[in-house]
């Protein structure tokens, strides 16, 4: 089973390079972000597939919407 999560990431954080079994995708609802080499606005939607690698930038204060299709999250080598 998956989840939904409302998560804040504050201006300037990093989130190392990780991966999720299923797909997940993001909504944000207000901010900045960047994922890889995206960057993301306002209500903007981003979704990446299952066991694909990425990272987290909070450009600004971040609030965004996560729905991941299964549980679990793994830290990249």
């Amino acid at each position: 089973h998956g989840h939904t999560a409302l998560l804040k990431l504050d201006a300037g954080s990093h989130q190392s390079a990780r991966l999720h079994p299923g797909w997940v995708k993001l909504m944000v609802l207000s901010g900045e972000l960047k994922i890889g080499d995206q960057t993301l606005q306002s209500h903007e939607m981003f979704m990446i597939p299952a066991n694909t690698a990425y990272t987290v930038d909070a450009l600004t204060e971040v609030y965004c919407l996560a729905i991941s299709e299964l549980d679990g999250v793994e830290l990249a080598r």
